[in-house]
């Protein structure tokens, strides 16, 4: 199976073969690929507990909503936590920055993430369940207060094929990003008059994949900064018209701008 087929077919999985256990053997493959995942400065502060006997399945059981207890019939379950104060902090317990053990959660989830891909490619169904009684699980597994409880995901063999939802377009997710970025490098090379062609590709692209206009007062606005400068005006002009219709908000546009 290669790594797309992986990344396209795993689902979220709310239904599992009775007839058909998960063993020690394979979370344990499962825990491995995880470790594989990056962290923050190799701290590794991710931790499972993985409940594959009938007894620590009910343990766990108890501890979550009886949704997800349908949701997770017949499967095994790994409860994932992470070390506090660890990901994200300097030796002395200071964080490194604002984000602080946000950093602790990100890259469990990161390890998650490789957890449940090889999941898949093992022919395994996932389900990553984030409402679940954090104390009670603490409790019942013994987890130290050195760490976090942050979700329990469900493992089994599918009983079902979900079809996948759906899913938003690249473009949604970093076309703003980049056409910003594209613009303020344009831009400088036009006013300083070292144009080229890589400048009017990009403008191009941008040109013929982008909607309408969204907004006159920025028409308006764009127009008047036109007007400062009439030595580049064509140049300007340009560039007007192809920001009028990205999809822009109107403040990171007069943010640009200004």
């Amino acid at each position: 199976m290669n790594f797309d087929s992986v990344l396209e077919g795993r689902r979220s999985v709310r239904a599992y073969d009775e007839n058909k256990k998960v063993t020690s053997e394979q979370v344990e493959q499962l825990v491995q690929s995880a470790i594989y995942a990056p962290s923050w400065k190799n701290s590794q502060t991710a931790r499972y507990y993985c409940a594959v006997s009938e007894q620590g399945i009910e343990k766990v059981k108890s501890c979550l909503p009886e949704f997800n207890v349908k949701n997770s019939q017949n499967a095994a379950l790994i409860v994932t936590t992470f070390v506090s104060n660890r990901s994200g902090f300097n030796r002395d317990g200071s964080p490194d920055n604002e984000c602080a053990n946000g950093w602790g959660y990100y890259d469990l989830g990161l390890h998650n993430e490789n957890l449940v891909l090889k999941a898949y490619e093992m022919g395994l169904g996932t389900l990553i369940m984030g409402i679940r009684d954090g104390d009670a699980l603490r409790s019942v597994l013994n987890i130290p207060d050195t760490e976090t409880v942050v979700s329990v995901i469900a493992v089994g063999y599918p009983a079902a094929s979900p079809e996948m939802p759906k899913r938003k377009s690249p473009s949604t997710l970093s076309a703003g990003l980049i056409n910003i970025q594209l613009y303020r490098i344009s831009v400088d090379a036009f006013q300083n008059k070292k144009a080229t062609k890589s400048n009017l590709v990009a403008f191009i692209f941008i040109f013929l994949s982008v909607s309408a206009v969204k907004n006159f007062k920025i028409l308006f606005v764009a127009f008047v900064k036109i007007l400062e400068n009439a030595e580049v005006f064509v140049i300007n002009l340009f560039i007007c018209r192809i920001w009028m219709i990205c999809s822009l908000n109107r403040d990171e546009f007069f943010n640009i701008l200004d």
